[in-house]
């Protein structure tokens, strides 16, 4: 005991009068801002909590695409217009475009290993308000980079509408049976999952402009928001699942299908709407060589979808608060019977949120197996 006085005794000297040890380094209270957050205080889009103001802005973007699957070259082609609507107060004289399937490209950087290396995204038309882009001029930055910049001779106007045409395809990176990818991909010629895959309008916001940083792979975007008009070309037979609402079903389902879908709504069970011994039948499916589904989406940031000769189709509903029941579409292959425990998974996690948080805003929740 008489050791341990001594030692805090010894410690009570060596330290500094209580009002020296008061008089710390002085800390700065003010936090720097950015240029850009500084342009933004000035133009009224932000106050000073970063929160939008009374000009605040965004660009909106509605796409109309047609897309093709060519299940035996594991391909890809398709077109799409894209009207962007402007309510800057700056004319766009440039349109940056970023292109995905680039990640998968042999020469762009990327901070992932590429489970295949394809070609990348390839464009054989652009025209941007009528004027068509010389792609001969932009062949290598092309290939070389997720983003791609291109002029718009005739810009798009503040306040005002523009239009983008493009003409793409790519070959889906071929991934290994069962595994994962980044978020894509093809399990050989028999499912195919598309997420983020057509040519996309980059952001261009009221801080910072254009948003070009390039995609690596390792991580997601923001996005405009918008609507999207797809037509998904497949061969008969096959299902898809995809970003909005079904717009055609009686086009391209069966009329057993349909009439089951009619009833998902009225129970929280999790019903079949396509078995496994129905697939690539005549309770799947319409009848022809190809069909073509059609989904719209509103006030969304991204479009995915996937397809499969293979898959099952499962529904069960959700019901949300001031909406009431939505929808709830499971499709996977007949072997991945952990998705039988989707439906009840997906109903209470959009419950549950949806009281806690905010209301799920859409009318209809898809999942989708694949890589």
């Amino acid at each position: 005991m008489k050791r341990l006085t001594s030692g805090i005794m010894l410690l009570a000297l060596c330290l500094p009068p209580v009002a020296a040890r008061a008089q710390e380094r002085a800390i700065r209270r003010t936090i720097p801002l950015t240029r850009a957050f500084e342009r933004g205080l000035a133009a009224g889009v932000r106050d000073s909590s970063g929160r939008p103001a009374p000009g605040y802005w965004q660009l909106r973007t509605d796409y109309r695409i047609d897309a093709r699957l060519d299940s035996t070259s594991g391909s890809v082609t398709g077109t799409e217009t894209v009207t962007i609507t402007n309510p800057s107060d700056c004319a766009l004289r440039q349109v940056v475009i970023r292109l995905y399937q680039n990640l998968f490209a042999p020469s762009v950087p990327r901070s992932v290993v590429a489970p295949d290396v394809t070609d990348g995204m390839i464009l054989t038309r652009v025209v941007i308000n009528g004027d068509d882009v010389d792609l001969s001029k932009y062949a290598a930055p092309a290939q070389r980079s997720t983003i791609l910049r291109l002029p718009a001779s005739t810009p798009i106007p503040a306040g005002g509408t523009g239009r983008i045409e493009i003409d793409w395809s790519f070959r889906v990176p071929d991934i290994a049976e069962n595994e994962n990818s980044e978020r894509m991909g093809r399990w050989g010629t028999r499912l195919f999952q598309l997420a983020q895959w057509y040519p996309q309008v980059a952001v261009y916001d009221d801080l910072r402009g254009w948003n070009t940083d390039p995609y690596l792979g390792g991580s997601e975007f923001f996005n405009n928001f918008g609507s999207f008009d797809v037509h998904i070309d497949v061969p008969g037979g096959w299902l898809v699942g995809a970003t909005g609402v079904l717009a055609n079903p009686e086009q391209v389902l069966s009329t057993t299908a349909r009439s089951r879908l009619a009833q998902v709504l009225e129970s929280d069970s999790q019903q079949v709407i396509v078995g496994p011994g129905e697939r690539r039948g005549a309770n799947s499916t319409a009848p022809g060589d190809r069909l073509i589904w059609h989904f719209t989406a509103d006030s969304v940031a991204d479009f995915a979808w996937a397809s499969s000769n293979e898959f099952v189709w499962d529904a069960t509903r959700a019901t949300i608060p001031g909406r009431g029941a939505i929808p709830v579409h499971i499709l996977y292959l007949p072997a991945h019977q952990d998705y039988k425990k989707v439906g009840p998974w997906a109903r209470h996690a959009l419950e549950f949120y949806s009281r806690t948080w905010m209301p799920y805003a859409f009318p209809v929740f898809t999942q989708v197996d694949g890589p």
